[in-house]
């Protein structure tokens, strides 16, 4: 796949968007690979419209060439769920989730219809009474927009060790916590592609970069095998 460096960008004079590409970007000063993966994206399936939106699976698999399996959460329990997220938490597997768009935006708190979060681990822990509590730590990858229910950012349920523990900060980043019960309600699906990485910040990010910086370019256009 052979694209060129040309991107579509706002042009609002005067907003803060002004000049920023119009989909994928990074919040980091010039870094551009988002952009770029996602134009080669939509070369591929044909213009941009037709990828804003899909069956996570396929962008793994396609990228990836790892296998992948979906997971709909109307079709298994959430025993066998946890065991296969937990394990693929250890493993540092790629993980997604998808929103559950058939209820209402009072019932979302903060969530996005129609959009697929980074599913990045499972924790086993314990609530400040003691009782066994799952938590799954889940991040926008817009880096804005959050759970705002129980074990959200701002809730009232963390207690210091555990908020220690977890390096769980009170910040708009896109990342938050969610119990199993509340996540099987607000996400309809997940996908756990069978590629060892994950989306550990520092990993992935190496990893990326690492890969862009490689890739041959001639005549302003860059190669994407």
């Amino acid at each position: 796949m052979v694209i060129d460096d040309y991107l579509p960008v706002y042009s609002s004079r005067g907003f803060t968007n002004d000049g920023m590409t119009c989909f994928a970007h990074s919040n980091g000063e010039g870094e551009i690979w988002p952009a770029l993966l996602e134009k080669a994206w939509a070369k591929l399936h044909g213009s941009y419209s037709i990828v804003t939106a899909g069956d996570n699976s396929e962008a793994f698999a396609c990228l990836t060439e790892k296998m992948c399996e979906s997971l709909q959460h109307d079709s298994t329990t959430k025993a066998d769920f946890w065991k296969q997220v937990v394990d693929g938490s250890q493993r540092s597997y790629l993980m997604s989730c998808s929103v559950n768009n058939s209820l209402s935006a009072e019932v979302k708190q903060g969530l996005t219809y129609h959009h697929a979060y980074a599913l990045l681990s499972a924790r086993n822990e314990k609530d400040k009474d003691g009782n066994h509590l799952k938590l799954l730590e889940v991040r926008n990858p817009w880096g804005s927009g959050e759970w705002t229910g129980d074990w959200g950012d701002d809730s009232d349920l963390w207690y210091p060790e555990l908020k220690e523990r977890l390096h769980s900060v009170e910040r708009e980043d896109g990342t938050f916590f969610i119990c199993l019960d509340d996540f099987f309600v607000q996400f309809s699906s997940s996908t756990i592609c069978y590629e060892h990485g994950g989306f550990s910040k520092q990993h992935s990010m190496a990893h990326l970069e690492h890969d862009f910086l490689d890739l041959p370019s001639r005549d302003g256009e860059t190669e994407m095998e």
